[in-house]
C-alpha cells in the first residue's frame, strides 16, 4: 500500500498556497527582502518600488516623481524598469511550471489598481474601497435612509459594509456609533432609524 499527499485543504492550506507562490517568484529574482510587502511588517523603506504576494495575486508598486512621470509612462517595454523585469520573470516562471495568469488581472505601468480589497489611484495618492462596492453601498445606504425602516440583519450588513468603507478614513466611524446603538433582539423585526433620545 502506498500513499501520497499534498499539504493543501487543511487550515494552513492557504498558507502553503501563499508560500508556495512566494518562493517561486524568489526563485526568478522577485520579491527582494529589501522591497517586500509582507503582512503585520513595517512597509520597506528606502526604496521607490515594492512588491508583495496575496495567495494567487502579485502585486508590485512602482513610485516616480510627478515630474518624471511622463517619461515614465512613455518608456518602451524593453526598457528594463523594476516593474517591468519584474512581471516579465513572473510570467515566465508562470509559463515554465504550467501556470495560468488571469489575463483580466494583468496590469503593468496602470494608474489606478484595483487589488487586495482596495482601489489605488497613484498619481492622486488616494487609497479607498473599491468604486462599484462604494457605489452598491451608497444606493443601500440611500434606499434605507428613504424608506427610514430596516431589519436588524439588513442593518447589520449594511453596519459591515460601512465598517469597510470608513476603515479608509478613520473620522467617519463616530456614524457608526450611532447606528450600533440602534439594536433589535430578532433580526426579522424591522427597526425605525430616527435620533437618539437622551
Amino acid at each position: 500500500m502506498g500513499f501520497g499527499g499534498l499539504s493543501q485543504g487543511d487550515a494552513a492550506g492557504v498558507d502553503y498556497a501563499q508560500e508556495s507562490h512566494r518562493t517561486g517568484l524568489k526563485s526568478v529574482g522577485c520579491l527582494d527582502p529589501s522591497q517586500e510587502l509582507l503582512y503585520r511588517s513595517v512597509m520597506p523603506h528606502f526604496t521607490d518600488y515594492v512588491e508583495g504576494v496575496m495567495l494567487d495575486d502579485h502585486l508590485g508598486c512602482l513610485r516616480v516623481a510627478k515630474r518624471r512621470y511622463q517619461l515614465y509612462m512613455q518608456c518602451s517595454t524593453d526598457t528594463l524598469a523594476r516593474d517591468l523585469a519584474t512581471f516579465d520573470a513572473a510570467e515566465q516562471w508562470y509559463a515554465d511550471v504550467g501556470f495560468r495568469s488571469n489575463l483580466k488581472k494583468r496590469k503593468t505601468r496602470s494608474v489606478v489598481v484595483s487589488a487586495w480589497g482596495s482601489e489605488n489611484e497613484g498619481v492622486f495618492h488616494l487609497v479607498g474601497p473599491v468604486r462599484a462596492k462604494l457605489a452598491g453601498f451608497c444606493w443601500l445606504a440611500s434606499v434605507v435612509g428613504r424608506w427610514r425602516v430596516t431589519n436588524g440583519l439588513s442593518l447589520q450588513r449594511l453596519q459591515g459594509m460601512m465598517a469597510f468603507a470608513f476603515s479608509f478614513n478613520r473620522p467617519l466611524y463616530c456614524l457608526l456609533f450611532w447606528l450600533y446603538r440602534i439594536a433589535a433582539d430578532d433580526t426579522a423585526e424591522l427597526l425605525r432609524l430616527c435620533p437618539p433620545t437622551n
